[in-house]
């Protein structure tokens, strides 16, 4: 009698959960809703970079000499062929100015000129000398290109090495950028892909594309005595934008990767189960429908789903583990 009682109760316990799940199914719940979006989507790389002329020249005299005239200031502008300064040459002989020819032989061989002094201390450079011959050359230096005359660092009376610029001529009516990037992202940038500039030197943006990628990473030493790798890239900015100057510092966004005619959901519509298989709620004629979906690039607060939805279709957000196909529903 004792067995017959238990069976019966059991019997009521599952007709009653029965009509539960069919009272629930049948109750609509109230659920916050957002439609699938189509849209370009984009992978992309940030970093900064440095605003250069297109083109500059580094202008030097032939050999040692000292200077007898200079045509030009810095920021005039100059054609091919213009006088940029004139000189006499130096040969062995004659006296010339001993401070002048260290920071000269300092600066060619890319050392400080203090302590390239301190090597000198025990040399007699007092007699340092070069004569300019009975019949010296005199010569003029003239721009090998068009542009601007961007540095200067001479004047009547300076002495020329030939091996160190003293003027610098640029050409500003085109520019490049170059950059770097860490090694872990380095591999991801090729030749050809775009990228957009802004900085808060200018107004507008501007834009351009990678033409030059280092073959070699280069290894920096941090503040903090760590290193970090990077390596270099370049950019071809096809149309010079106005009021942007070499020098200036801009912020490069490179665009790896571009998916035209993506859809899209917000990041709360996707939920994972306990293998990591992502899911969504369809919101349908009054009902939901569990759906697999396949994502791919994730935005700011969406994440484009390459599998498993269509353009117009309504996903239910935050849905929470409750929820089961085939329940009725309302927009919230």
């Amino acid at each position: 009698m004792k067995r017959i009682c238990l069976t019966v109760m059991a019997a009521i316990t599952a007709f009653a959960l029965i009509l539960f799940y069919k009272q629930s199914l049948d109750e609509p719940i109230a659920l916050s809703v957002a439609e699938v979006e189509m849209t370009n989507v984009s992978r992309f790389v940030n970093c900064k970079g440095k605003i250069e002329e297109g083109e500059k020249c580094d202008v030097y005299s032939e050999g040692p000499a000292v200077v007898d005239r200079v045509y030009v200031s810095v920021g005039d502008e100059v054609v091919r062929g213009t006088a940029l300064f004139s000189v006499t040459e130096l040969t062995y002989g004659v006296d010339i100015d001993a401070e002048s020819v260290k920071r000269e032989i300092a600066d060619a061989i890319g050392i400080d000129s203090e302590w390239f002094d301190s090597i000198l201390a025990d040399v007699d450079t007092a007699n340092i000398s070069a004569t300019p011959a009975k019949n010296a050359r005199r010569y003029t230096v003239k721009s090998p290109i068009s542009g601007v005359v961007t540095k200067l660092e001479m004047q009547a009376g300076t002495v020329l090495s030939g091996a160190v610029s003293r003027l610098t001529v640029s050409d500003l009516t085109s520019i490049r950028v170059t950059a770097s990037v860490g090694e872990a992202v380095s591999s991801e940038i090729s030749i050809g892909q775009s990228v957009v500039f802004t900085g808060d030197a200018f107004e507008n943006g501007f834009t351009g594309f990678v033409d030059e990628i280092s073959p070699v990473v280069r290894t920096s030493l941090s503040l903090t005595g760590g290193t970090s790798t990077s390596v270099d890239i370049g950019f071809r900015v096809p149309v010079t934008p106005e009021n942007v100057k070499p020098g200036s510092t801009v912020n490069a966004k490179i665009y790896t990767e571009i998916h035209e005619n993506s859809l899209i959901v917000p990041y709360r519509a996707v939920c994972q189960d306990d293998d990591g298989r992502e899911y969504v709620f369809i919101f349908s004629g009054g009902t939901i429908e569990k759906r697999a979906v396949v994502t791919d690039i994730e935005l700011e607060d969406s994440i484009e789903v390459i599998y498993g939805l269509s353009e117009g279709e309504t996903v239910v957000l935050s849905p929470g583990n409750e929820l089961r196909s085939g329940q009725k529903a309302v927009r919230a």
